[in-house]
């Protein structure tokens, strides 16, 4: 019998490892094997207004010196709208 190199695997999983990674090795793009694994691309400014808002990154920034920041308990589950209007009428 000849040494496989490999005593880990059986041959049958090192022929499926070598399938997967052959493209990744031959350099012709990302494998399509399992594309549930593959990230989905950021919204950038040719996306529609719809693809924007759906992702949710479209939003300004907040001032750390927001008193609002400061005024949030972390890991709050709801918002106090007492607190929130307080601190729009600050600004």
């Amino acid at each position: 019998m000849s040494e496989r190199g490999n005593t880990t695997h059986s041959a049958r999983l090192d022929e499926e490892l070598k399938h997967e990674t052959q493209s990744i090795v031959q350099g012709h793009g990302p494998s399509h094997v399992e594309e549930f694994r593959q990230t989905e691309p950021l919204p950038d400014d040719t996306d529609d207004a719809e693809v924007l808002e759906a992702s949710g990154v479209d939003g300004g920034f907040i001032d750390a010196d927001d008193p609002i920041v400061h005024r949030s308990p972390a890991g709050a589950d709801d918002v106090d709208t007492d607190v929130v209007d307080e601190a729009e009428e600050e600004r």
